[in-house]
């Protein structure tokens, strides 16, 4: 049974592989923070030695500012950045099995990021930040159109 490659199935596959690598790479940064019980000393120093990536300078200095908190404060932000990346890993696999609850869920837990990314624009401004902002928000109004689509066609 071949498959029709259609533009929707396109951009839920980007989607879905941008969403993975992403909420990847924030659950192995939380359970790293975890781990270390909330010292954020390694994480700086693994950093100061990639000096060629600007990500990583802006992420230095983020954590200078925010060291100031308690290791426990830090350590409940990260277990709730890991509870939330592990539920849009949840819902990506729902919409790659074309699950209505993929979607939604998907549409839900993108809106919980927006907040903290409106402020790492205002606080580090960069078009890396802006690009990333915008493509998520691209995301999101995708997946509110495609679930409109599905709710009026009653087909998943």
């Amino acid at each position: 049974m071949s498959k029709k490659i259609t533009l929707q199935n396109l951009a839920l596959s980007f989607l879905s592989i941008y969403k993975y690598v992403i909420n990847t790479t924030r659950i192995w940064l939380s359970l790293f923070i975890i781990v270390h019980k909330g010292n954020l000393l390694p994480i700086g120093a693994y950093l100061e030695n990639i000096k060629f990536i600007e990500e990583s300078q802006i992420l230095l200095e983020l954590i200078s500012k925010i060291y100031n908190f308690s290791n426990t404060s830090v350590i409940i932000f990260c277990a709730a950045m890991l509870s939330l990346s592990i539920f849009e890993i949840v819902f990506i696999t729902g919409i790659i099995n074309k699950k209505r609850w993929g979607v939604l869920g998907l549409i839900i837990t993108s809106f919980f990021w927006l907040p903290l990314e409106i402020i790492l624009i205002l606080k580090f401004f960069t078009l890396t930040k802006i690009s990333y902002f915008a493509i998520n928000l691209l995301i999101i109004l995708f997946l509110i159109k495609l679930l409109k689509k599905r709710r009026k066609s009653k087909s998943l």
